[in-house]
């Protein structure tokens, strides 16, 4: 590896020894011949000859001068710039070390020059001592900070970097590229390609070995990360410092969160005392403590993490959330703080985007970082502002104000902002590992026995031939916004009989211009009956009444609770509410229900939000604005941020077929919404709604009574539940969402797809109703990023107790003459337990998942009623393919449908837990169904090798319960509330308990 010419203008430049280093210039006294004449003149021809770049005979004639030479160090520095020259590194390093001894000025340069050649030759570990120790000698050395910031932030040691980068600061030569890191901490530093040379050359450098698993553990590759840091944590043949272990062992105890009680405790046992001083470490307790429902010391654990590094965000983030859930007076400060942490790491974003080109962006990074009293930095970014944009006035209004405030003894946060020194939480913070093993702990989650089976899927038509149109309009070039979301899909049980239908929202032509769509007897939303699981046939015609707009998401629920499912389509438009008068056909009661709003709604669910037993509506829009239905940006796809988001609205039900619109209910800043689930989180009579938005914080609406009409208040809590922002604190662009307990402890977590180059969201529930977003240790980040996904859900396909998942995928252009993808595969990861996912690809699992499709919604049924759960798509242009599970001898299961009789009939919100043994699986009926979608409205339960179950229990959204007791594997319990046992249907014919006011076979 040649080094640049860059690099060497860096050493040749180096701080405060740039003088000395390679340039000095002393005239010495010539001698006689070359073996015989004085050390001066052979030093004064060897500087010469460097200077005409005669590098060899430079070397050469340095070389020379006597060890015991007063002029020796001097020599030696001039033969190791001549080997640097000439890349004979390990030459150079020779003479570097050989003029080191001693603390003479010129012994420090070559020390310096040292360290250079060996970082610059892979060995991290050894240059990071050589800086080290010169830093003690003149801590005033910027060249030596920089490097050292350098290092450590390549190699995953961020936190420690940051006293670097301060000084930095204060001396007034930081970089944008340093300003950005130092403001904000916890951002990867993305060097792989560097690393990856270095450990070529020194393939057991421990610092090295670090920064590699510190950037699969950044990437979302935790099994890849995990191995790299448990070797190199347990290599007795490598040496590393306390830095290298105490930041290995943080990375590793947060990849070991999901694993049980036991591992984490031997991850504990583990560390030394003094790594409880580890920002990381603390943290990383407190997220165990937290999940472990131990919310004063999880409080603690951050509240530590802030005293060591207050600029920690996600800490500050955690215990914003924790103190909120405590009620603790401190909490809305802190919240407030991570919310500036947050807001500074999208400026940063911006920056970096701009390349610092956009001073608005450089000025509102510098405006967030004086509110946080962060004034060094403040007036930095002031200072770097004013070289690329000299005649701004804002940089001088900054200094004014901050200049003042500013010594040598001034922290990164002053004192009067450091909320750690304002708030005292140390009565709560462990202080040991003993102490945090002692701690009462959950019970481990178990497993069921594993199940032998290879999952497999198959794409037939089996009658389905649908496909979205999306309007484009091929007379002009790029594509319009509401060409871009493509339809949804609803599984409807139209007669009841068991056996699911499906329903398809239509697009249309949309000629460019024109304000409507045009109406045409081809394109229209369809419907398919399904013919006792052997096929589907169109009934379109007879059954639908026209559409009323651009069709879009849409969803299958009861609203009249007269025991047939109707249908609730969204459009770009007004929207249509469609009755089932039970003999097949829908009648548009739209107009007559008090739908008169035309929006863009892009997804919708029913469900009683307001505890009356009435069903409501309510519609997730996107956008609004002028030119959103003709505006094609820069001859491509248009971003949402050119347009203002829409509301959503919430339609009360007044129980005669009337709906009413809550005005004023629903969040407007930052409401561009794409997908939905409803879900009860504290009151089970009350769904709250998680909304994901695009490019901007997702919602995540609490549902609480409140005083007068319609008794509803939605609140946003999505912020502190931790659900709002990805780990990073920054907004994604969400379109689907599946809802389920991915990791086994009985709470609904949420996966949300995102666009391409982003990952998706994996946010995990725990005891205390807070979320943390586990997406880079679950194994479902790194795979998701090339993608752009949409609809996605889970579905346990080889019944094994633990919920997979899949997501269609899909561009909203054809970028493919530049290289990138358009028509995209689907993907499906298989569910390891505890939170933790693989993807499994088509060469295994079908062919289906090697298809490239433009896919869209995407719902959850099983089609042909086998007990294996299937999956169906809506897809642009392309055939919607209905994916049928033939996984041979998955485990066993039981399915369990919902009637309620106290409150709404859909029963959304009902929970169900099922025990077998040691076993216990809950989940909950949902609604909304993510992007567009809406799932069939049965709970399958996969319970592995299990041979029998003890029991399964309904807590009925009215607050009453169900329970069978031993019910039979492998069939569908059909629970209508407080009858004395459920219809048990196997195949095509009830068994036991029909309940004849219930439409069946």
């Amino acid at each position: 590896m040649e080094m640049c010419e860059a690099d060497i203008a860096r050493i040749e430049s180096s701080g405060v020894f740039r003088t000395a280093l390679f340039l000095s210039a002393a005239v010495l006294v010539a001698g006689c011949s070359e073996n015989t004449r004085p050390a001066g003149t052979l030093l004064r021809e060897a500087r010469t000859a460097l200077a005409a770049k005669e590098f060899e005979r430079a070397e050469s004639l340095a070389g020379k001068v006597p060890s015991d030479s007063s002029l020796f160090v001097a020599a030696s520095l001039v033969a190791g710039e001549a080997a640097t020259k000439l890349n004979r590194f390990d030459a150079a390093l020779l003479h570097y070390q050989s003029a080191s001894v001693g603390t003479s000025t010129e012994a420090l340069e070559a020390r310096f020059a040292a360290a250079e050649i060996r970082r610059h030759l892979g060995a991290l570990s050894a240059a990071e001592i050589e800086y080290r120790d010169l830093l003690s000698r003149t801590p005033s050395n910027m060249a030596i900070h920089e490097r050292l910031a350098f290092l450590l932030s390549t190699t995953g040691r961020q936190w420690e970097a940051g006293v670097n980068y301060l000084a930095l600061v204060r001396s007034g030569s930081a970089t944008l590229e340093e300003l950005t890191l130092l403001a904000d901490l916890e951002r990867p530093v993305e060097r792989e390609d560097y690393l990856l040379e270095c450990l070529k050359l020194v393939p057991d450098d421990s610092a090295v070995k670090l920064g590699l698993a510190a950037h699969a553990f950044w990437e979302g590759r935790p099994v890849e990360a995990r191995q790299k840091l448990e070797a190199l944590l347990a290599d007795q043949s490598l040496s590393y410092s306390e830095s290298v272990g105490d930041s290995a062992n943080g990375l590793l105890g947060e990849l070991l969160l999901d694993e049980s009680d036991a591992a984490f405790h031997r991850w504990l046992s583990g560390l030394s005392p003094g790594s409880f001083d580890s920002p990381q470490i603390s943290f990383v307790c407190g997220l165990w403590l937290r999940r472990s429902g131990d919310l004063q010391s999880a409080a603690g654990a951050f509240w530590k993490c802030l005293r060591i590094a207050p600029a920690h965000r996600r800490a500050c983030y955690q215990l914003g959330q924790v103190l909120t859930a405590l009620d603790h007076p401190a909490a809305q400060e802190f919240t407030q703080r991570a919310q500036q942490m947050i807001a500074l790491s999208q400026t940063l974003d911006n920056v970096l985007r701009y390349e610092g080109k956009r001073w608005d962006y450089l000025q509102q990074a510098s405006s967030l970082l004086e509110e946080m009293g962060r004034y060094w930095e403040a007036c930095a970014w002031g200072v770097v502002t004013r070289q690329s944009f000299p005649n701004l006035e804002w940089p001088s209004g900054c200094f004014a104000r901050c200049s003042g405030k500013l010594n040598e003894s001034v922290p990164q946060v002053a004192a009067g902002f450091d909320l750690s020194l304002k708030h005292d939480l140390s009565d709560w913070a462990p202080i040991s590992a003993q102490e945090l093993i002692a701690r009462q702990i959950g019970p481990v989650v178990t497993s069921p026995k594993a199940v032998s089976c290879s999952i497999q899927f198959t794409d037939e038509p089996n009658g389905i031939d649908f496909a979205f149109q999306n309007g484009e309009d091929t007379s002009t070039q790029g594509v319009r916004m509401f060409e871009q979301g493509g339809g949804g899909v609803a599984v409807i049980d139209v007669d009841a009989d068991a056996f699911p239908d499906l329903f398809f929202s239509q697009g249309d032509h949309w000629e460019h211009g024109k304000p409507y769509p045009s109406v045409s007897q081809q394109n229209h939303d369809t419907l398919y009956r399904n013919r006792l699981g052997q096929r589907f046939s169109e009934v379109s015609i007879e059954a639908l009444p026209g559409d009323l707009g651009y069709g879009q998401g849409c969803t299958a629920a009861d609203y009249n609770n007269d025991g047939f499912q109707d249908l609730y389509v969204g459009n770009f438009g007004q929207n249509q509410l469609l009755l089932n008068l039970g003999d097949g056909t829908f009648q548009d009661v739209s107009v007559a229900a008090g739908l008169r709003f035309s929006e863009w709604t892009s997804s919708v669910l029913v469900a009683d939000l307001n505890d009356d037993g009435n069903a409501d509506l309510f519609d997730v829009n996107y956008l609004r604005g002028e030119g959103l239905i003709d505006i094609i940006c820069h001859g491509r796809a248009c971003s949402p941020s050119v347009f203002d988001g829409c509301p959503d609205r919430l339609f009360l039900g007044q129980g005669d077929g009337n709906f009413v619109n809550v005005p004023d209910l629903c969040p407007e800043q930052g409401s561009k919404g794409l997908g939905v689930v409803a879900f009860v989180m504290e009151d089970p009579r009350r769904p709250s709604l998680f909304i994901a938005n695009d490019q901007v914080a997702n919602y995540l609406l609490l549902n609480s009574p409140r005083p007068g009409p319609g008794n509803i208040q939605l609140e946003d809590r999505a912020m502190v539940r931790g659900v709002a922002f990805s780990e990073h604190g920054l907004p994604m662009a969400g379109m689907g969402v599946a809802a389920d307990d991915a990791d086994g402890n009985g709470l609904i977590d949420l996966f949300v797809t995102n666009f391409a180059d982003e990952t998706n969201t994996l946010y995990l529930q725990d005891g205390s109703g807070l979320f943390v977003d586990a997406t880079r240790r679950s194994g479902l980040g790194a795979p998701g990023v090339p993608f752009v996904g949409w609809g996605t859900q889970f579905l346990d396909a080889d019944r094994d107790g633990h919920s997979d998942l899949v997501m269609a995928n899909g561009h909203v252009y054809d970028y493919r003459d530049e290289g990138g993808l358009f028509r995209m595969r689907s993907l499906f990861f298989r569910n390891l337990g505890h939170g933790q996912f693989e993807e499994l690809k088509g060469d295994s699992i079908g062919s289906f998942f090697d298809r490239e499709l433009l896919g869209r919604g995407l719902a959850r049924l099983d089609w042909n009623c086998d007990g294996r759960m299937d999956f169906v798509v809506s897809n642009i242009l392309d055939r919607s393919p209905l994916v049928t599970n033939d996984t041979a001898n998955p485990g066993n299961f039981v399915n369990v449908q919902l009637h309620a009789v106290n409150s709404a009939r859909d029963a959304i919100g009902a929970r169900v837990t099922v025990t077998a043994g040691s076993f216990v699986w809950q989940k909950q009926l949902c609604a909304g169904d993510g992007y567009q979608a809406s799932n069939e409205r049965v709970l399958q339960f996969g319970v592995g090798a299990c041979a029998k179950i003890d029991s399964v229990t309904v807590q009925w959204p009215s607050g009453g319960s169900d329970r069978i007791a031993r019910p039979p594997l492998n069939v569908r319990l059909v629970f209508v509330e407080n009858r004395s046992a459920p219809a048990i249907w196997e195949g095509e014919t009830f068994q036991v308990s029909v309940n004849r006011s219930m439409h069946h076979p």
